[in-house]
């Protein structure tokens, strides 16, 4: 999910109760409120139950978009959609790049 902020985020932030932000791919952009412009940090953000780990990560970014039952069914289903499942592979490469991000 992309997020917003004035202030630079760490990559990983605790929001309480054992749960965390994790941010990546953070840019500083410019946008105009009330007619100023200012400058704010735009990211992708996940949200994790417990410490972040890298597969903790990856698997909420993948979660982003598909289902536990959704790649269950393109795993089951990966020869008959093939052009479906390539899509969802290069997502999940993708996922697992940014997450590397985080924990380097």
């Amino acid at each position: 999910m992309k997020a917003h902020t004035a202030n630079m985020p760490n990559a990983i932030e605790s929001i309480g109760l054992g749960k965390y932000y994790v941010n990546m791919n953070i840019t500083e952009i410019e946008v105009t409120i009330e007619g100023k412009k200012v400058h704010q940090f735009e990211m992708d953000q996940v949200e994790i139950s417990g410490y972040p780990t890298y597969p903790a990560v990856v698997e909420a970014l993948i979660r982003e978009r598909y289902s536990v039952s959704d790649e269950i069914a393109l795993l089951r289903q990966h020869t008959a959609k093939a052009e479906e499942f390539d899509n969802y592979n290069t997502f999940c490469e993708a996922c697992k790049a940014m997450a590397r991000t985080v924990f380097e």
